[in-house]
């Protein structure tokens, strides 16, 4: 019952917030200004298009915004003094897990409404897929396995890999939340997943981490594990247990935060 109550706070602070509804605006209008330089020359369609968003230069850019709704949140709670009051009605481990969960889901539901919000402007004036599709197949946009959804239906397809993209900033908002129990600064919080996914990601080329082991490769689909419903549970899992191990860290450090002064 208090983890319930500690939840029904923090989901009515995330979810109710002016900044929630301002990210998902600010990502919609990020994908439109992604593909803004191909409407005008292409005969474009809703997969072509989310192609160039998954892989253009605001793709990073999104690990920021998914911090936005929510990952500050224990830098707003310790600057205010908002712990101590919280811990009369709840325990501080119960404290510490509601802020995970609902920064997680804060970032994956922004996420996931703005793209398919996305996806529904771009049907009202463009086909699904290219009208040569038929012919050449789902290699068209995506050489892996997880492609073979489009035959079952584009949206399906879509839906899936939206979902997958929206776990990775999860996982990333989550990360954000971590930093925030060393140093309370909104600026270093909201910086810290873009710069550590831009190391991360360089140093797994470098170094040479096998492909289905990189954060890019799996965010975008591309990781085979047999078939589809394999790979796709394998990108959910490599999302999902590492949030949940960044969350236990988190809960750890609150705790000790908090006991410490």
């Amino acid at each position: 019952m208090k983890l319930l109550q500690a939840l029904r706070i923090d989901m009515k602070r995330a979810f109710f917030s002016p900044l929630f509804f301002l990210v998902i605006l600010l990502i919609v209008a990020l994908n439109y200004l992604s593909v803004s330089g191909e409407m005008p020359l292409s005969q474009g369609n809703v997969l072509y298009f989310f192609q160039l968003i998954f892989g253009g230069p605001f793709s990073i850019v999104m690990l920021f915004i998914g911090t936005l709704p929510y990952g500050t949140s224990f830098c707003v709670d310790w600057k205010n003094q908002f712990i101590r009051p919280n811990l009369i009605r709840t325990t501080l481990s119960t404290y510490a897990w509601s802020k995970v969960f609902t920064v997680a889901l804060s970032a994956i539901t922004a996420v996931i409404i703005s793209n398919l919000l996305t996806a529904f402007l771009f049907s009202l004036h463009m086909p699904m897929v290219f009208w040569f599709y038929a012919e050449y197949g789902y290699e068209l946009y995506i050489q892996a396995v997880i492609g073979q959804l489009i035959d079952i239906h584009p949206m399906l397809y879509l839906t899936v890999r939206i979902v997958i993209y929206a776990l990775h900033c999860g996982f990333w908002a989550v990360f954000a939340l971590l930093v925030s129990t060393y140093s309370t600064n909104a600026f270093v919080t909201y910086a810290s997943p873009v710069l550590a996914y831009y190391l991360v990601v360089n140093l797994s080329a470098v170094v040479g981490v096998p492909y289905y082991l990189r954060f890019n490769a799996v965010a975008s689909g591309y990781v085979e594990m047999g078939g589809i419903f394999a790979s796709i549970a394998y990108s959910v899992l490599f999302f999902a247990v590492p949030t949940a191990l960044l969350g236990w860290l988190t809960t750890r450090n609150i705790k000790r935060r908090v006991e410490n002064g």
